[in-house]
């Protein structure tokens, strides 16, 4: 397991939907470089897509 790192979700009602801002904290420049470079931010970009989708198709 790698260095540890800090999560923040934030969830904020706007007039269009709700609005999530997910913020990563790392330890340093080079964890987080070391965890860009992993295609993370495109898996996590994929993921919420997905969650896009699903919540457009149940609210039909």
């Amino acid at each position: 397991m790698g260095p540890a790192y800090r999560a923040e979700l934030a969830f904020a009602q706007e007039e269009q939907g709700t609005k999530l801002v997910n913020t990563l904290t790392y330890t340093s420049l080079a964890h987080r470089d070391m965890v860009a470079a992993t295609g993370m931010a495109e898996g996590m970009e994929m993921s919420f897509q997905s969650l896009d989708q699903l919540l457009a198709e149940a609210q039909g």
